[in-house]
Formats: C-alpha cells, structure tokens, sequence
C-alpha cells in the first residue's frame, strides 16, 4: 500500500515513469503553387494597393472644415 502510494505521488510530481513522449514531426509548409497560398498572395497584394491609393485624406484646396476655436482654459483649472 505504501509503495503504490509512493509511485502516486512520485508520478504526479513529474517524477519517475519513463522520458516524456518524443515530438511529432510538424506538417511541411505549402507549396507556392497550392490555391490557398495563391489566394492569400493575390488578397495582400490587393490590400496593399488599395492601401497605396488611399493616403490622399484631403483635396486640392486642403482641410476646408472650420477650425473649432473655443473658449480658452487655463491648464490644472
């Protein structure tokens, strides 16, 4: 009773019972010609463009919006 016991406790204190598992072998990569990868090029490579077209936030005259002067506060008040 003891010894059972005893190699209850030495297992579940990672003691004992052998070398842990050896690893699987990880999935090799996917082939650059496989449609997934194909697909998730063409979509960044499309995001990107569209990224590249956007970076025109005004027009030719400029932020034409009203500045908003408001009533001046002094700081910590």
């Amino acid at each position: 009773m003891k010894t059972l016991l005893l190699k209850v406790i030495l297992l579940s204190l990672g003691c004992g019972g052998g070398p842990p598992p050896a690893p699987t072998a990880p999935a090799p990569p996917p082939d650059s010609s496989d449609a997934a990868v194909v697909a998730a090029r063409d979509s960044e490579r499309q995001r990107q463009r569209q990224a590249a077209s956007n970076t025109d936030l005004t027009g030719a005259q400029g932020d034409t919006s009203k500045a908003q002067i408001g009533v001046k506060t002094l700081l910590g008040a």
